[in-house]
């Protein structure tokens, strides 16, 4: 099964999140997703001027664990919570000061704080998607209840570290994860409260009421410990502030990020084809002096004037024979990367993709079927159609491997985050905002008017596991400036 999520990223890139989850009933688990991404012909984006190594290097790939899944109540309750784990990590830390303990204390301490940014995050989620006033109103009342008793129990322990003398370095990680928790019980209630606000009537006004006042507590505690706030003032930039944030989501959640070696695929197999392409060319050159040698003589104007063709003609035909023969059966057989994905000494599984610009005769007809046009989008293409780009990406996850490398949480499989920058794609683009002319039919005049230029590509996903696929299709609008915003279009 994969879950796939597609979101803005900045403003020149759009992130496709892809999640993989392994089978543990299976040796190996192979999953496929093909990302077709059509484009106006106009923008004159196409092999000549876009090409694979442009492509890849617009490209920004993170692998990294599925976080455990825990709802927020979960989080304390019983002997196998997040929260039990990190208390016991503590005392074993504690009782014996060694670097296996030190390792787990760590490991505990960051691993709480993830699943913890996880579980709010959902939670928040739920509660923005429930129509009914009183399923968001439960929702909200469980979430400051268990916030309250989260956050409570895990600054409890900072006494417990600070009496055992662990020392400095072991009690930063602490806090650092106490700023983290901070930060993102700011991030969820900003969210939330700005839900809340945009409905039109005031239903909800003493649900928000209470978010703003825990909100304010929480930053509150923030000053008093000294952790950076962002600034609201318009001449502060807050780049400290927004640097350590990102040094410290680093911090929490670098036991799920994965380590990766990428390599060029099938680079043994160009090398056979080059000294194949190369030889070829020989034996047609050697071959030729050989025939003229028999033919004119040693020292004769013809002889020489044959060698230098032969020589000419072998540094063309070893040209041709390598490009057209390596090129087909690269594309055939191998793709263009392979990335081996790791965890600590185990390679847990390999993930290979290729880029290519593709006909649209060459693409299947579910997809185009998928895609199916509208007269306005024929017209804006001259009726020529569009270039597409076609993104191919094969994970293979090896299950056993994989069930070994977390022995006390629950991970079920691993997330795929893609970034495409598509700052290269706007080069021909027109001026995003244009000026017209309009009837004003209240004041009876001609007004100068703005008008905003648009361009839209669609990208169609391809998702197979287990001879089974699924489709998804986004729609992208932007122009000059960026992403203006992805609509996903039902097929």
């Amino acid at each position: 099964m994969i879950k796939e999520k597609v979101r803005i990223h900045g403003g020149e890139s759009f992130e496709i999140d892809l999640g993989y989850l392994y089978n543990s009933d299976k040796r190996a688990s192979t999953y496929d997703v093909d990302t077709y991404i059509f484009t106006p012909r106009g923008l004159d984006i196409n092999k000549y001027t876009y090409s694979k190594s442009d492509f890849f290097q617009d490209l920004k790939a993170n692998i990294r664990f599925l976080t455990p899944e825990y709802g927020l109540a979960e989080l304390l309750l019983g002997d196998d919570s997040a929260f039990s784990k990190l208390n016991n990590s503590i005392d074993a830390f504690i009782t014996k000061r060694s670097n296996d303990n030190a390792t787990q204390y760590r490991y505990h301490v960051k691993m709480f704080v993830s699943i913890f940014r996880s579980s709010i995050s959902k939670h928040v989620s739920r509660i923005v998607s429930k129509t009914s006033l009183n399923e968001k109103r439960s929702l909200i009342k469980e979430l400051f209840i268990e916030l309250e008793e989260i956050l409570s129990k895990y600054r409890s322990l900072h006494r417990k570290i600070r009496n055992a003398k662990l020392g400095e370095r072991y009690i930063n990680v602490f806090i650092f994860g106490d700023e983290y928790l901070s930060y993102t019980v700011e991030k969820q209630l900003l969210i939330l409260i700005r839900k809340l606000s945009r409905r039109k009537d005031d239903s909800l006004i003493e649900e928000r009421l209470e978010a703003q006042s825990f909100l304010e507590t929480e930053l509150e505690y923030q000053k008093k410990i000294g952790v950076l706030q962002l600034k609201t003032s318009s001449n502060k930039s807050n780049e400290n502030t927004i640097y350590r944030r990102g040094i410290l989501r680093k911090f929490a959640e670098d036991r799920l990020f994965l380590n990766t070696t990428t390599e060029k695929e099938g680079a043994f197999m160009e090398q056979i084809i080059f000294s194949l392409s190369a030889g070829f060319a020989m034996i047609f050159a050697t071959g030729i002096a050989f025939l003229s040698q028999q033919h004119y003589g040693n020292f004769t104007l013809p002889f020489f004037s044959v060698l230098v063709f032969s020589y000419m003609a072998k540094d063309r035909i070893k040209e041709i024979v390598r490009k057209n023969i390596n090129t087909r059966i690269q594309a055939k057989f191998f793709f263009d990367n392979k990335t081996k994905i790791i965890s600590g000494d185990s390679k847990i599984g390999i993930c290979r993709e290729s880029f290519i610009f593709i006909d649209e005769k060459k693409i299947p007809e579910f997809v185009m079927k998928v895609r199916k046009r509208e007269h306005l989008t024929e017209i804006e293409n001259g009726w020529k159609g569009e270039n597409v780009i076609r993104y191919h990406k094969r994970v293979t996850i090896y299950n056993k491997k994989f069930r070994n490398v977390f022995k006390e949480y629950e991970i079920k499989g691993i997330k795929d985050i893609v970034r495409i920058n598509i700052s290269r794609f706007s080069s021909k683009m027109s001026s995003p905002y244009l000026p017209f002319y309009a009837w004003d039919r209240v004041t009876k005049e001609v007004k100068k008017v703005k008008g905003e230029k648009v361009y839209h590509f669609n990208v169609i996903m391809v998702f197979k596991y287990n001879n089974e696929k699924h489709l998804k299709r986004y729609r992208v609008f932007l122009n000059k400036n960026g992403i203006k915003r992805i609509e996903k279009v039902s097929n």
